[in-house]
């Protein structure tokens, strides 16, 4: 990230450098509807986003805009990091999603492959839900056919880091049931993660864009 914040690498994703950004067009369509919706001013809270990775991501289309803010909420060793190095007028971090709403007044929630790690991610969504955020953008999230959720293990290729975790793959109709309390659909996606199988079952990753009702 201070290679890409110094402009020495295009972007950053799970502390891989690539030479082209990789956009999510969704992602940004969903923001930018959202900047258009309140004369141009986007500000975004970013559960999960690491240093900044989806901010840096989209900067180049929301540059533009009169007023942009971008909060990162994260696990405190990030937060203490993108704190002393990544901080700027635009881009903070914060502890916890009540003191990131509480500064920056989001009109977004951006939740990019997080919900599936997160222990208690309903408990994230009440929250959101619960909060006058008008947008919730989601990605790269695995959504499933089954009545329930399914817990997983998830190895991560060696080639990124050596490293296996609990992952959550959401059955999609629970998983819209409950947000479809507070917010309109409008719109799904598939993510470029793609799909996989697990137990015999498929899972896809997605997103979706949703507006509080």
């Amino acid at each position: 990230m201070l290679k890409v914040s110094a402009g020495e690498a295009m972007f950053e994703r799970d502390s891989i450098l690539f030479d082209e950004v990789i956009y999510s067009f969704p992602v940004l369509a969903g923001l930018l509807r959202a900047a258009a919706e309140d004369d141009g001013h986007l500000s975004v809270i970013d559960f999960g986003g690491a240093l900044g990775s989806s901010y840096y991501q989209c900067h180049k289309f929301l540059s533009i805009l009169p007023r942009l803010q971008w909060g990162v909420v994260e696990q405190p060793h990030f937060v203490q990091c993108g704190q002393e190095h990544f901080r700027t007028d635009q881009l903070d971090f914060f502890f916890t999603l009540s003191d990131g709403i509480e500064r920056i007044r989001p009109n977004v929630a951006l939740l990019s492959s997080v919900l599936q790690y997160v222990p208690e991610p309903y408990d994230v969504l009440n929250e959101l839900m619960e909060s006058k955020i008008q947008y919730l953008i989601i990605d790269r999230t695995p959504f499933g056919d089954e009545v329930h959720d399914v817990i997983a293990i998830q190895h991560v290729p060696a080639s990124i880091y050596p490293a296996s975790y609990p992952c959550r793959i959401f059955s999609k109709n629970r998983f819209l049931e409950k947000l479809k309390t507070h917010f309109e659909v409008i719109a799904q996606f598939d993510s470029a993660d793609g799909m996989a199988v697990i137990g015999g079952s498929e899972f896809t990753f997605g997103g979706m864009i949703l507006r509080k009702i």
